[in-house]
């Protein structure tokens, strides 16, 4: 089922791998430092606000809550303390990226590279997806909805439902689903939320694996950070999903969807990789 209301359908032909956790600081720092290693990195040096790749922002790193740093001269690092949360600020152009270049950086070469087509003018309709290759990539809005909601392979959690919670919903928008619908009083347990993300008058992202998995033991795949998916939303828009730490419940529930330009980034915003199988 798809949709916060289940009124949708999805069929999933392939098989896929898909990561535990969401990318974390440390993950994309490492990769940063091997594209520069490596002069993958055509522009955006000698500066430290953004890390930046043919004509398009990969990353936002002159906000306070980016932990991810740079000297300017291709030296990467992470803020002490936070190699552990998710990266965040971190565009649709960047997750393409870093999924590239982390296939490159494991592998030793080229060839199961997953995305193409990026040239020195590239937007997101120019990227071409070759379904043949094992590389890492981003998640179709399927498949992030397959993984949030499995329960046995035969059933599937509600859509106004946490990841990994099959005790209630988490979210009344006046239609709870199920047979016998009652409020979850056990969602917190899966999920960072505005409800106990706060931290004196703070919301605050945490780090990975600090609450229960899901079926599958995948973790966070509702709140904490949002996550891009490969998959386009209503015009020229890229699909999000999972809800955040700074959000309320509603954004929490796996059927939402979320969407912005390829080019949006925020403090709640990161990824989660797949691979085909």
């Amino acid at each position: 089922p798809t949709g916060v209301d289940d009124s949708g359908e999805a069929a999933l032909s392939n098989k896929f791998f898909i990561s535990e956790t969401e990318v974390t600081n440390s993950i994309m720092a490492a990769v940063l430092q091997w594209a520069y290693d490596n002069a993958k990195l055509s522009s955006g040096l000698g500066e430290t606000t953004r890390v930046v790749y043919k004509n398009q922002m990969l990353l936002k790193l002159d906000e306070p809550d980016s932990k991810i740093v740079t000297d300017g001269y291709g030296a990467f690092s992470v803020t002490s303390g936070f190699e552990n949360h998710p990266v965040i600020h971190v565009t649709w152009y960047g997750a393409i990226m870093f999924c590239n270049w982390l296939t490159e950086m494991i592998d030793g070469n080229s060839e199961n590279v997953v995305y193409s087509g990026i040239s020195e003018t590239w937007v997101h309709d120019d990227v071409v997806v070759d379904d043949s290759k094992t590389g890492f990539r981003l998640p179709s809005s399927i498949e992030w909805g397959f993984t949030a909601r499995y329960i046995d392979g035969s059933n599937w959690n509600y859509g106004d439902h946490v990841s990994g919670d099959l005790s209630g919903y988490c979210y009344d928008d006046g239609s709870p689903l199920g047979d016998d619908p009652v409020l979850s009083e056990e969602f917190a347990q899966y999920a960072w939320y505005d409800g106990n993300s706060n931290s004196s008058g703070e919301f605050l992202l945490q780090q990975v694996k600090l609450k229960k998995a899901n079926h599958l033991g995948i973790f966070d795949m509702s709140g904490n950070a949002f996550e891009w998916v490969y998959t386009k939303g209503s015009g020229d828009n890229r699909l999000w999903r999972g809800g955040s730490f700074a959000m309320n419940a509603a954004f929490l529930r796996l059927g939402h969807e979320h969407y912005n330009a390829a080019t949006y980034q925020n403090s709640s915003l990161g990824l989660r990789l797949a691979k085909t199988k």
